[in-house]
């Protein structure tokens, strides 16, 4: 009898270890769910947020009831990289996602020999798997239930739980990204004339009907928030999920998505937490949109990985973040590179591409309505000096704002002596940001690709040795470009560092050093294809009668397609458009890349 009642309480001991085992660890400790709310192309021009022109309601109540974040940003101002950011809480910089679209499986700029550069390495958190990994039910998801937008500039293959938060498990919580196509969504055009456009734009009925459409989009976007807090409130889980509502970027307009004014990457944050808990709170601190993930695990009572830069920002030892950093580069077939940090009164901006206009050619931007015309009013000497400043062929190195005085960023304070002292400061700051968060974006791009096949990916390989102070020494090379200091360019041209060979040759090209040409001349025979084309580019704006075009078609035939792309950019920039250079474009036109195949059919086109 007293051994039969043993055996009883060993099996029940037993049962209950092996319900604990396979009882995830989200159901022991109840823990809510979490939605983001994710909206595309837009910025804060709605009701809560001060906005006149029209009224969301639905928005505006989510905001009652939570927190509302009146200085919220994006570190990307464009699809891909803010969305990679986003899910890893990591710099898109740092993760090596900063180009808009690079060498993946899918989507546009594929590219199957380089797949696996693309791949993240297991150290890098990916929000999906964190809470899956805690037994969170899993979607990403559009407002009709179906799959969601993704556009990760990684290859990380990510298996969901579900189609739907819907068809999660009783007793399971979730965590669901909605996906909504926001100012994208251009199907309604709001009734109202109760707004003015920025001065930088241009004000007639084209221009002021595109900003009612982007109006509208906010309208519909309000509606399906309601149809999503509906859902919630039937399905009876409302009350326990913390929702997260943002923007991926600021509206897409000529001086918003893609560039790093508070057009581009402001957005509006909303959290409202279950329980009423911090309910019609406004905070004005500036927080960004890294900070999401880590936010959301410690609220789900999850462990926040020890690499995320993004920061818990209900912490109760939370301290409020004095600087803002965010980033802008390659944009589909246009190379950009330009960095900003912003305080709450200050911004400064780093154009390390000052030798190219803003507005560069971009497929994206060229064929909307608004952009064209524009570029025909421009043509027409029809904008003031403000709204024509974007078309100008060179761009300022350095912009300053003060934020309080000139919420517009019209005003540039770079040159100003009053401000110089904080002139400098910020560009330390800024230059320490990069170096701290291992920033490859001053590396071109066809060599960083090269590098990232020979280490497995380029997160790691700019780990190595050699790159750790790469970013004093291209900024060293490029400041020298700027200030035309030769002897500093020269000796950089012999430079066992590819990256720092073609800011070299960029600079010798830019500033015409006709005494460089025999440094140029070895350098087009460079074995770095990045360095060669930057040499041929160089060597045509040195000296006129050198044809460039016979070599940099030969770089369409490598199978890094960025070194291709390039070649054909720097065809662009030569304006050569003899019969040699349409072959060139006509066979570019039919590349398997996209993006030099824009390059080849806008040359045709010209």
């Amino acid at each position: 009898m007293y051994k039969r009642m043993i055996n009883i309480k060993f099996l029940l001991l037993l049962v209950m270890i092996l319900s604990g085992l396979f009882c995830s660890s989200s159901e022991i400790k109840n823990n809510p769910n979490v939605l983001w709310i994710v909206i595309e192309d837009a910025s804060c021009h709605i009701s809560c947020y001060g906005g006149k022109a029209i009224q969301t309601p639905n928005i505006d109540a989510l905001a009652a009831e939570g927190v509302r974040f009146e200085n919220a940003f994006v570190t990307a101002p464009v699809c891909s990289p803010s969305r990679s950011a986003l899910v890893t809480g990591m710099y898109q910089n740092t993760i090596d996602a900063h180009n808009h679209r690079s060498q993946r499986s899918k989507g546009k700029g594929t590219n199957l020999a380089y797949v696996e550069s693309f791949i993240l390495p297991a150290e890098i958190p990916l929000a999906s798997k964190l809470f899956e990994d805690e037994g969170y039910f899993v979607t990403n998801e559009n407002i009709n239930g179906k799959s969601g937008k993704e556009d990760y500039n990684f290859d990380n293959k990510i298996i969901y739980s579900g189609k739907s938060w819907k068809d999660c498990p009783k007793g399971k919580p979730f965590f669901t990204q909605i996906q909504l196509k926001g100012g994208k969504n251009r199907k309604t055009r709001a009734n109202t004339e109760d707004f003015k456009l920025p001065p930088y734009y241009f004000e007639d009925s084209i221009m002021r009907n595109d900003w009612k459409e982007y109006l509208g989009s906010w309208l519909d976007t309000d509606e399906n928030v309601k149809q999503i807090v509906a859902d919630l409130k039937a399905a009876g889980v409302y009350e326990n999920t913390l929702i997260f509502l943002l923007t991926d970027h600021g509206i897409s307009h000529l001086r918003g998505k893609q560039f790093l004014y508070d057009e581009g990457i402001k957005v509006p944050l909303i959290v409202k937490f279950p329980n009423d808990r911090f309910k019609g709170t406004v905070r004005n601190d500036m927080v960004k949109h890294i900070d999401l993930l880590p936010s959301s695990l410690a609220f789900a009572g999850l462990q926040i990985p020890e690499n995320i830069q993004g920061k818990n920002i209900f912490a109760k030892n939370y301290q409020k973040q004095e600087y803002i950093f965010s980033s802008r580069d390659r944009c589909d077939e246009t190379t950009d590179i330009i960095r900003a940090v912003r305080t709450e009164k200050l911004k400064y901006i780093r154009n390390f591409l000052s030798y190219r206009p803003h507005a560069q050619r971009n497929q994206y931007k060229d064929q909307k309505e608004i952009s064209k015309h524009t570029r025909e009013l421009f043509a027409l000497n029809k904008l003031n000096k403000l709204q024509a400043q974007f078309y100008n062929p060179t761009r300022p190195t350095e912009e300053l704002y003060d934020l309080e005085k000139d919420p517009f960023e019209i005003h540039n304070l770079a040159f100003d002596p009053a401000y110089q002292a904080e002139l400098k400061k910020l560009r330390s700051v800024l230059y320490n940001w990069m170096t701290q968060i291992n920033d490859p974006g001053l590396i071109p791009e066809p060599y960083l690709e090269e590098l990232g096949e020979k280490y497995g990916n380029k997160f790691i390989a700019m780990k190595q040795p050699q790159f750790k102070d790469i970013n004093p020494r291209l900024i060293r090379i490029i400041e020298a470009g700027e200030k035309q200091n030769t002897p500093v360019l020269l000796g950089a041209s012999i430079s066992e560092e590819p990256a720092e060979r073609y800011w070299a040759a960029t600079w010798l090209g830019v500033n015409k050093i006709t005494s460089a040409k025999r440094q140029l001349e070895a350098l087009i025979k460079d074995t770095e294809p990045s360095v060669r084309i930057a040499a041929n580019l160089a060597l045509f704006k040195v000296e006129p009668d050198f044809n460039p075009i016979p070599t940099l078609s030969r770089e369409l035939k490598n199978k890094n397609k960025i070194v291709g792309m390039y070649a054909m950019s720097a065809i662009d920039q030569t304006g050569i458009l003899n019969d040699e250079a349409r072959k060139i474009a006509s066979e570019a036109s039919q590349d398997s890349y996209e993006f030099t195949m824009r390059y080849g059919k806008y040359l045709l086109n010209k």
